[in-house]
């Protein structure tokens, strides 16, 4: 068995609070969301700054070089987080 080495990227921010936000979807339609003080954030139809999404820069470039993103992850949504699995021989 090959050795799976990824390469993780979190945007942190000292000026922007949504940035390490992460947001669990129960079961039941509600969420986790941590830290507490960004539930503002958890309506990502808003418009806010450094807000990450599909449109954004940082998206489209890592995107592009086969990184995945935690916006799209199913139970938890960690928008600042982007990896790429890297395999090594």
């Amino acid at each position: 068995m090959l050795p799976v080495f990824m390469k993780k990227i979190q945007f942190d921010s000292l000026f922007a609070k949504n940035i390490n936000t992460e947001i669990v979807v129960k079961k039941d339609g509600s969420f986790f969301v941590q830290p507490s003080t960004s539930k503002e954030y958890c309506d990502r139809s808003n418009n806010f700054v450094y807000k990450i999404d599909k449109e954004d820069l940082a998206y489209n470039l890592f995107i592009s070089h086969g990184f995945t993103w935690g916006g799209e992850w199913k139970s938890l949504k960690d928008y600042c987080h982007f990896e790429k699995e890297i395999n090594q021989l």
